[in-house]
């Protein structure tokens, strides 16, 4: 996975995401070579729908899943579990090819029935963006990940924007957040 800060300024800070410790963090003065290098275009164009939300489609809901594979319920699980204690052990787990689904929506309509809860959807955002982003086969070629703060409660979430649209549709709430890093694969 690659990682593109998108440093924040605000009340005479610059806020940035810690890819290790996986903390927002923040400083008084910005490193120029950090901030705001958005070099690939699917990065660029995916930041552009985050500032622009009206432009984001709805994606289709993909519907008829009625068994869910026990490899996905298994890594779903072990990536809740790995992530809560270690962002950066989470990420490596994600590199593990264990299941892939054809797209995001598909991965996220899994993720969505093995923790069906609407409170533990917001809770787990990270643990379902790490999900989209290790089963996924479309995610490489035309999804961003996001992880972004709501300032000043210092509050994060993170969500997945690919082909124009985010594959969640029951997260509305990344529309409050400042993104602070974009993720590939």
């Amino acid at each position: 996975m690659r990682f593109y800060d998108i440093a924040l300024y605000y009340e005479d800070n610059f806020y940035y995401f810690n890819k290790i410790l996986g903390i927002l963090l923040f400083r008084n003065r910005c490193d120029e070579t950090k901030c705001f290098k958005l070099t690939t275009e699917i990065v660029k164009t995916n930041y552009q729908l985050i500032l622009n939300p009206y432009l984001i489609e709805s994606c289709d809901k993909i519907m008829g899943i009625k068994k869910i594979p026990y490899r996905a319920r298994i890594y779903a699980k072990l990536i809740v579990l790995i992530s809560r204690y270690s962002f950066y052990m989470a990420c490596v787990l994600t590199m593990i090819p264990i299941i892939k689904f054809p797209s995001s929506q598909y991965a996220v309509e899994i993720f969505n029935k093995i923790y069906a809860s609407p409170i533990q959807q917001r809770v787990l955002c990270l643990s379902s963006t790490l999900f989209i982003i290790a089963t996924s086969k479309s995610f490489k070629k035309n999804g961003t990940a996001f992880i972004g703060v709501f300032l000043p409660s210092k509050k994060m979430h993170a969500w997945v924007i690919e082909n124009g649209c985010n594959p969640d549709s029951s997260d509305e709430i990344w529309l409050s957040y400042q993104p602070v890093v974009a993720i590939i694969k």
